[in-house]
């Protein structure tokens, strides 16, 4: 299970790799593969603003912390809006939206749980009911 989940999330901080980071190499202290793994989960969770997504981070840091680097803390809400406005929004919608790593990923997670097509139809027509 935790084999898994660790491919899981190299695959999702992958996705991410794609988002060019603007801000100056060395002059950093929270990565970008942190930050935007943080602003998902938070605006997921109904988080409108960097302010609401700084507050989520603190009150989840631990369990976030499993998942990325917050060695450092969570990012202030000004450090989460500063690097929203840098990115490209075309490149993070891109990597949001990338069908073929979220296809991919459902269907192994499908074929792990045993799932087929005749399984799946014969669960939609029960449901139907």
């Amino acid at each position: 299970m935790e084999m898994a989940m660790s491919v899981q999330l190299d695959k999702f901080h992958a996705c991410f790799d794609q988002v060019e980071d603007p801000r100056v190499g060395g002059r950093t202290t929270h990565p970008m593969n942190s930050i935007l793994l943080l602003v998902v989960a938070a605006v997921i969770s109904d988080a409108d603003d960097p302010e609401e997504i700084e507050c989520f981070g603190k009150e989840k840091i631990q369990r976030l912390s499993k998942f990325a680097d917050f060695s450092r803390g969570i990012p202030s809400h000004d450090r989460i809006g500063r690097v929203l406005s840098l990115i490209k929004p075309a490149q993070f919608q891109r990597t949001l939206l990338n069908r073929e790593t979220f296809k991919r990923s459902l269907k192994q997670k499908r074929k792990k749980a045993g799932w087929n097509t005749d399984f799946r139809r014969k669960l939609l027509f029960a449901a139907s009911f």
